[in-house]
């Protein structure tokens, strides 16, 4: 699997287990990374908000939370 793979997989854990949102940090530690994979693990947040599994909290936040696609397939 590649980091990206892990990083779609513990994001999709945590939003099944938590119900407001989660944090890049707890994403790479459910995936078992480093901080030098924090880049890839953003890019990989920002396209899952782009194709709607994520939204974030607010403007430029640091948390995402169940995007519209999400909640179509899982609530």
């Amino acid at each position: 699997m590649t980091v990206r793979d892990y990083v779609w997989d513990a994001t999709l854990e945590l939003l099944a287990e938590r119900p407001f949102y989660v944090k890049m940090w707890r994403v790479r530690e459910r995936a078992g990374l480093d901080k030098s994979k924090d880049r890839t693990i953003r890019r990989t947040l920002n396209a899952m908000e782009a194709s709607g599994w994520l939204k974030r909290s607010s403007e430029n936040s640091k948390k995402w939370r169940h995007g519209p696609k999400y909640e179509d397939k899982f609530n």
